[in-house]
């Protein structure tokens, strides 16, 4: 009985502690990792033509893009993107 006495006593603690959830705040590394995926993204605001059936890609300050003249019917595609991942490597997300 002890023993299952203290092991609930182990996860009540645990339990506590994670659903407090201290906010430490962001570390420096992140900080300046997001500062720098920002500053990438400031470059792509605008308009960016591609070749024949690629058509061309506006991307604005508001994370808004939209891709017209897609393929060899003209398509018209519109949603949000973002960038993830490693600044000196980011991945763009066009959703």
């Amino acid at each position: 009985m002890f023993v299952t006495a203290r092991t609930l006593a182990a996860g009540l603690l645990v339990a506590l502690v994670a659903v407090s959830g201290s906010t430490a705040p962001v570390p420096a590394d992140r900080a300046k990792a997001e500062k720098e995926l920002a500053a990438v993204a400031a470059k792509l605001h605008g308009s960016w033509r591609g070749g024949a059936c690629e058509g061309t890609i506006t991307f604005c300050e508001n994370r808004t893009y939209s891709w017209t003249g897609i393929g060899p019917g003209g398509d018209c595609h519109e949603g949000t993107w973002t960038l993830r991942g490693d600044p000196t490597q980011p991945t763009l997300v066009i959703v």
